[in-house]
């Protein structure tokens, strides 16, 4: 399953993310800045830099990952 997590990087999701890897998720999340893109990295999932406050960047990211699922 694809999967894109809004916010990868906070504390809910650094926690899950690498059991959505271990349980064979294809993860692309979500980081406000380059420098926290190694954190997704390091769980084994696929960072994407997004810029929230662009209207446009959020749905780009979604579409350009292809998800089954968003979470957030």
């Amino acid at each position: 399953m694809r999967d894109f997590l809004s916010g990868a990087t906070g504390v809910i999701w650094s926690s899950l993310l690498p059991l959505l890897v271990a349980a064979d998720h294809d993860a692309t999340g979500t980081a406000r800045s380059p420098e926290h893109t190694g954190m997704i990295e390091m769980a084994g999932g696929t960072p994407i830099v997004v810029d929230v406050y662009d209207v446009d960047a959020p749905t780009a990211a979604v579409v350009e990952s292809r998800p089954n699922l968003v979470m957030h």
